[in-house]
């Protein structure tokens, strides 16, 4: 989640349905210093955000990195003193803002030295966060090359669950098809299926120009039906595309699935939301016995 400027209810809905809330993000610097703190919510805010989490067993991330927002990670994860100062900082920041654990979001590692280094970085901070409860997630692009990679390096030993980026692919960015490949990929790679969360987006891309609208905006201006999940050249994913992919995902086994992001929906207590849709369709599945106990309970 990076829209921070919700009312208190609005954060209460979000907790009631997701497991894990990622706050999105700040960055680590090329001295391991940590970059951007100011994007957190308010001191007030965060409060509501804790107070809601806690209330129903929701657990807060705190994700580094992202698009134009990696630049640190090369120098810091090729160096173990780097390393070693980036933990020490990432821990007092999880302990200031009492926060459960941490997503790296590196887009992207390019060289065999980058891939490694970030294993001896998220190695290291599982085995910081490990006796204190903390968890480890990270994402990455659903290309067949970087699951060959993950297996390789053995990441899942380390990693709590990875979100796949199912989306953004050219014209229609986020189909069934690529759902379907992802988990394929996956599967191929011999990775383990309860630590994969399908990545679901809620906004759209214009099919010709790439431009984006959120889900919100989207509804409100075209007011599709649940059944589409195109209007004047903008895809995205429906209702019933949403559903799809998320009995999907459970029928594989699957950890869970990944919203980008939760500030796009309307709200969860619209009838046209994608997050309260996410949440019958898996209340529904654990009704039938088809949730297993290697899966995560809920959607995140």
């Amino acid at each position: 989640e990076w829209r921070f400027g919700w009312e208190a209810e609005r954060w209460e809905l979000a907790a009631k349905h997701n497991t894990h809330i990622i706050l999105f993000s700040i960055e680590v610097e090329q001295d391991a210093s940590l970059a951007e703190i100011g994007r957190l919510p308010s001191d007030e805010t965060m409060e509501i955000v804790r107070n809601a989490a806690k209330k129903h067993g929701c657990k807060l991330l705190i994700c580094f990195g992202g698009n134009s927002r990696s630049r640190g990670f090369g120098t810091v994860v090729a160096s173990g003193k780097l390393r070693k100062k980036f933990l020490g900082n990432l821990l007092l920041f999880l302990e200031k803002h009492k926060l459960h654990g941490v997503d790296y979001n590196w887009e992207y590692p390019r060289t065999e030295e980058d891939w490694k280094g970030l294993e001896k970085l998220v190695k290291e901070t599982k085995q910081l966060l490990t006796p204190r409860g903390g968890i480890v997630t990270m994402a990455y692009y659903p290309d067949s090359r970087q699951e060959k990679i993950l297996s390789h390096l053995g990441f899942s030993k380390s990693v709590d669950l990875f979100h796949s980026m199912s989306y953004d692919a050219p014209k229609k960015h986020s189909t069934f098809e690529l759902a379907k490949k992802t988990v394929e990929h996956w599967r191929q790679a011999k990775l383990p299926a309860s630590k994969l969360c399908l990545g679901l987006p809620f906004y759209a891309r214009h099919v010709e120009t790439g431009d984006w609208k959120t889900y919100e905006e989207i509804h409100r201006i075209y007011d599709p039906k649940p059944k589409q999940n195109i209007v004047n050249r903008y895809y995205f994913n429906g209702k019933l595309m949403i559903r799809k992919k998320v009995k999907a995902a459970i029928k594989a086994g699957l950890g869970g699935v990944m919203i980008w992001e939760i500030g796009q929906d309307v709200p969860a207590n619209n009838e046209a939301s994608l997050l309260a849709t996410i949440s019958e369709t898996i209340g529904k599945a654990k009704e039938k016995g088809k949730i297993t106990k290697s899966q995560h309970k809920d959607d995140l």
